[in-house]
């Protein structure tokens, strides 16, 4: 059985300013960030072209025309198609992140290639960005605050904070981690939970539709 909830939070931990917005536009009364402190670049090679064969690297032939210019028009773009109750919670789910990731010591960025890597050689890596993750998880969790009154939080509910660290990782470049190993952890969460709270507690609540004689009392 995991620790009882709620668990109380760690002292709260310094997170990082984002460094960007996208302006505002007539919808959105605010501006939203368009995405964490930029990650270092892919680690295992100190050259991001090494080994890419000459014929396939950019080499632009006018003075107009730059690779990282576009990068970070690119990145502009795709952020601003986002609904911004996305970019809402992907804030909150990356603040959550960097104050795990100081817990255990590591980098939000995780730009080791390796690690998504199924490479019996690899295996030290994959596991432990995959103990990162499942950890985040299991802390979500057990820390979530209930939305109403009388419930609890959901493994589901937690899983999606990883989806939203995802994300903002595959936005950059990065590859998705395969989730078939946190699918089955999340599963033993679920598991828990019912142990915990019973099965309807998984249930969907929603409000009693109007009776017809209280709609027609209201016409």
């Amino acid at each position: 059985m995991l620790p009882q909830w709620p668990v109380p939070l760690p002292r709260r931990l310094s997170v990082p300013a984002w460094n960007a917005t996208i302006p505002s536009s007539s919808t959105a009364p605010f501006s939203y960030p368009v995405s964490p402190a930029k990650p270092p670049p892919p680690l295992g090679d100190n050259d991001p072209h090494s080994g890419v064969p000459p014929a396939y690297q950019l080499r632009p032939m006018s003075p107009l025309l730059s690779a990282d210019e576009f990068r970070r028009r690119k990145a502009v773009i795709i952020q601003a198609a986002i609904p911004a109750g996305t970019l809402s919670n992907e804030l909150s789910s990356w603040r959550r992140w960097v104050e795990h990731c100081a817990l255990w010591g590591t980098d939000p960025w995780r730009s080791y290639l390796p690690a998504y890597s199924t490479s019996p050689d690899c295996a030290g890596a994959r596991e432990d960005l995959l103990t990162l993750a499942a950890s985040f998880i299991e802390s979500c969790y057990l820390t979530m605050r209930p939305r109403s009154r009388g419930t609890f939080p959901k493994p589901s509910s937690a899983y999606k904070k990883w989806g939203d660290i995802a994300r903002i990782h595959q936005r950059e470049g990065l590859p998705r981690l395969d989730p078939t190993h946190l699918a089955q952890f999340v599963k033993g969460l679920t598991a828990d939970y019912k142990a915990r709270h019973g099965f309807d507690a998984l249930l969907v609540r929603r409000k009693e539709p109007i009776r017809d004689a209280e709609h027609a009392h209201l016409l």
